[in-house]
């Protein structure tokens, strides 16, 4: 699978994510996390809530509103959710 593929996918569970807290698809804004000039994920930001996806753990962390975080240990497995 291409990264291309895989980041469509990502923003498909991010952006189902923010619909579930009850965020509208055109607040949700994304942008590339750098750090030590290398590509590391994405940040996707929606009034109070907050989704990060690392690339090299492949892994999605998503703040609710409410402060409850879902964790989602990679693209293919169930979410996981623990209290904040």
């Amino acid at each position: 699978m291409s990264h291309l593929e895989i980041v469509e996918r990502v923003r498909n569970r991010i952006r189902a994510l923010f619909l579930e807290a009850g965020v509208a698809e055109d607040e949700i804004r994304e942008t590339i996390l750098v750090r030590g000039g290398h590509y590391c994920g994405r940040r996707f930001i929606a009034g109070e809530c907050q989704a990060v996806w690392f690339v090299e753990e492949d892994q999605i962390k998503f703040t609710s509103s409410a402060g409850r975080i879902v964790t989602q240990p990679g693209l293919d497995t169930p979410i996981r959710r623990s209290a904040a």
